[in-house]
């Protein structure tokens, strides 16, 4: 773009002679015309794997003898049944709930359980509650992106229990750390 620049210069006098000065510019010295500027960014995404889990075993407490006195089958962390009361553990399949969680490798994540108890029903309307689901918190997957969850907990035998087959459901909860 060329710029035309007019200029009027205020008479002047040389001798006896009045002269007019007009200046043309054609173009101005040092301007440049404004410009637009760019610069670019990249937009960048990690799809990891999905966390998943899913359930490789139920909660089995096995068979047991009801006693006179409220009792407890205590399921330790390898799955055995230890007996607290007056109630018997008579064998039968026993052992942790599991689940397998796949995910990113090495990522730490939460387990947790839905609720603090539940209740088992043997459909007849008798009830025995479950609770102090272990274990929970942190854990962190393998660099495999595989990690085995094992869940055990305590259950609660009432005095003279009715005999009965009792289920019941637990819900876990895994997220990202």
């Amino acid at each position: 773009m060329t710029n035309i620049k007019y200029i009027c210069a205020l008479p002047h006098f040389r001798g006896a002679a009045l002269t007019w000065t007009l200046i043309s510019v054609s173009s101005v010295v040092g301007f440049q015309p404004a410009s637009a500027q760019e610069a670019s960014a990249d937009a960048v995404v990690e799809i990891e794997v999905p966390l998943t889990i899913s359930k490789t075993a139920d909660m089995r407490f096995g068979n047991i003898i009801p006693g006179t006195s409220a009792s407890i089958a205590r399921m330790v962390n390898n799955g055995s049944i230890t007996m607290m009361g007056t109630a018997t553990h008579a064998g039968g399949t026993f052992g942790q709930a599991s689940f397998e969680v796949t995910g990113p490798p090495n990522r730490w994540i939460t387990f947790n359980f839905g609720a603090p108890s539940i209740l088992l029903t043997n459909g007849a309307g008798q009830v025995m509650r479950v609770e102090r689901f272990k274990p929970f918190g942190y854990q962190r997957i393998s660099a495999q992106g595989k990690r085995q969850l094992r869940a055990s907990a305590d259950l609660l035998v009432g005095a003279n229990q009715p005999p009965g087959f009792y289920t019941g459901e637990f819900n876990v909860t895994i997220d990202f750390q």
